[in-house]
């Protein structure tokens, strides 16, 4: 499964296996598909018409900042400002994630070029 988005009351819901991003390399396609149908989802998400666009995914993209050191809990630069630049030229206002269970909420601002 590649993911799948759905709307409810106005507001752009995206799920994605984050697990092709962590490990692709026993489903190289399926992490090649997701992609191209993320990027698909990501130009809906910038059209503007939702309240919110939000993403759904399991492993968080970092922990405290975008900046810090891979660890268990996060992906690694280059990949991961590579996607929080897409998240935010789409306009997603909120990545919801697990993996780390733990209570943990970051606010942030653009930091990426």
């Amino acid at each position: 499964m590649i993911g799948f988005p759905f709307v409810c009351d106005g507001v752009f819901f995206i799920v994605i296996n984050s697990q092709y991003y962590e490990d692709p390399q026993f489903v190289p396609e399926l992490a090649k598909q997701q992609e191209q149908w993320l990027d698909e989802q990501l130009e809906i998400a910038s059209s503007k018409k939702f309240k919110h666009s939000l993403l759904f995914q399991h492993i968080p993209w970092f922990l405290d900042h975008p900046e810090e050191e891979k660890v268990f809990y996060n992906f690694p630069q280059p990949l991961r400002e590579k996607m929080l630049k897409k998240f935010y030229e789409a306009g997603i206002s909120k990545v919801f994630c697990g993996h780390y269970h733990k209570k943990c909420w970051r606010v942030v601002q653009k930091t990426w070029k």
